[in-house]
C-alpha cells in the first residue's frame, strides 16, 4: 500500500523540540547522466558544534539552533553509470567534466532569520583536480518557508558555475562536493545532484521523465559503513562486521544512491530488495523500509520486509510506487546485539540511450 506523509508546521514544530530548458536544435543530440545523493550523506563540518542540535532521519540532515549557524559539507558520488564519451574514449577513467547541464540542492526551511540575515543557507561547489580547488559562486538560499531548491546550474535559465570551477570544469574532476553555511533556525537538506555532460550540454524542455516512458533494472548497494541510528550516535556502535544497536528497537536509517539516470530524472520504482541483519536466534524479528522523498518534504514508502530467511536475510518487496525522487534511503529497526551489514536493491532507471 503506498503510503504518503506529508511534512506538516506541526511536524517541523516536533522536529524542533526535540528542468532542465534548453532551447536548441531538434535533431541535436544530448547526453547526460543524473546523479543524485541524500542528504543523509552530508556532515556537519564546525569544530565544536552542538550534537544535539542536528540528527538524521527520512528528511535527510535535519539543523536547529536558535543561536548558532553551521558548516555542512555533502559529496557527490561520481559514479552510478556515469562514463564519458569524449575524443573517441569510452574510458570511465578518462576526460570526466563538469560541464552540467543542471546542479543543485533541495531543502527545507522554518523560513526564520537571525540577526538581520536575509537568507537561510549560503552554498558553493568544490571541485578537486590533482592537488587543485576549484569553486563555484556562492549561492544564496532566502528565507522562505518550506520547500525550496537551491540550483548551482541551470543551462535553460543560464545559471552557470561561475568562478574558478567554470573555468575548469572540462578538467578530470577527481572530487565534487557542495558546502553549506546554515544560519540559525530549523534547515534540513533532503537530497542534491549534478547531471554532467558527455558532450555539448543541451536538450529539450524536459528535466523529468514522462507518462510510462522505457525503463530498464539495475542494482543499488547499501553498506553499514554509510548507516546512522536517527536518535543518538550512542544508540549503536559501528565495526568492521556493521553497525550494531546497544538496545531495543533502535532506527538506523542509510542512503541509497540510486543508479544514473540517463539525461533525465526518471520516476523510480523499487521492485525487490534484500539486507543482511545478524541477530541471535531468539531475538525479536528486524523490520525494515525503503523510502524516498520528494520536494524535500514528501515520504513514500517503496517496499519494506516480507519475509525473513534463516538468521539474517530480510526480503525487500516493492510496493509498485514510482517517485521522481530527491534521495532514496533505508529504514530499520533493529534490536539489542543484532547487527545491521548491509543491502542490495533492484531498482528501475532509465535506458541508456544516444541522449535526447
Amino acid at each position: 500500500m503506498l503510503q504518503i506523509i506529508k511534512r506538516s508546521p506541526s511536524c517541523c514544530l516536533a522536529l524542533v523540540l526535540i528542468a532542465l530548458l534548453f532551447s536548441g536544435s531538434s535533431n541535436a543530440t544530448h547526453k547526460a547522466w543524473v546523479l543524485k545523493n541524500s542528504g543523509l550523506s552530508c556532515m556537519i563540518k564546525s569544530p565544536g558544534a552542538d550534537p544535539n542540535s542536528y540528527w538524521y532521519n527520512q528528511y535527510g540532515l535535519n539543523y536547529f539552533n536558535q543561536d548558532f549557524a553551521v558548516g555542512v559539507s555533502c559529496p557527490v558520488n561520481l559514479a552510478n553509470r556515469w562514463r564519458k564519451v569524449h575524443n573517441g574514449s569510452t574510458s570511465p577513467l578518462q576526460t570526466r567534466w563538469l560541464r552540467t547541464r543542471w546542479a543543485g540542492i533541495d531543502y527545507f526551511s522554518d523560513g526564520g532569520s537571525f540577526a538581520g540575515l536575509d537568507f537561510s543557507m549560503v552554498c558553493n561547489a568544490m571541485m578537486g583536480v590533482d592537488d587543485s580547488i576549484y569553486i563555484s559562486d556562492s549561492i544564496l538560499a532566502g528565507t522562505q518557508y518550506g520547500a525550496q531548491r537551491l540550483e548551482f546550474v541551470n543551462i535553460v535559465s543560464g545559471k552557470d558555475w561561475g568562478g574558478s570551477l567554470l573555468t575548469n570544469e572540462e578538467s578530470f574532476v577527481e572530487s565534487l562536493n557542495y558546502n553549506c553555511y546554515m544560519s540559525p533556525g530549523y534547515r534540513a537538506i533532503s537530497g542534491y545532484d549534478v547531471a554532467p555532460c558527455e558532450g555539448p550540454c543541451g536538450g529539450d524542455a524536459n528535466r523529468f521523465t514522462t507518462g510510462g516512458s522505457a525503463q530498464t533494472r539495475e542494482e543499488a548497494k547499501v553498506s553499514a559503513a554509510s548507516c546512522s541510528p536517527t536518535y543518538s550516535a550512542q544508540d549503536a556502535e559501528l565495526s568492521e562486521h556493521g553497525i550494531t544497536a546497544k538496545r531495543d528497537g533502535i532506527e538506523i536509517i542509510c542512503p541509497i544512491d540510486p543508479p544514473a539516470d540517463d539525461s533525465r530524472s526518471h520516476p523510480r520504482e523499487l521492485v525487490e530488495g534484500k539486507v543482511w541483519i545478524h541477530r541471535s536466534r531468539f531475538g525479536t524479528q528486524p523490520n525494515c523500509t525503503v523510502r524516498s522523498i520528494e520536494d524535500a518534504d514528501i515520504l513514500y514508502d517503496m517496499g519494506s520486509t516480507k519475509l525473513i530467511n534463516g538468521l539474517g536475510e530480510l526480503e525487500i518487496e516493492g510496493t509498485g510506487t514510482k517517485v521522481d525522487e530527491d534521495a532514496m534511503m533505508l529504514f530499520c529497526t533493529i534490536n539489542q546485539n543484532q547487527t545491521f551489514q548491509g543491502g542490495i536493491f533492484d531498482v528501475t532507471v532509465s535506458p541508456e540511450t544516444g541522449g535526447i
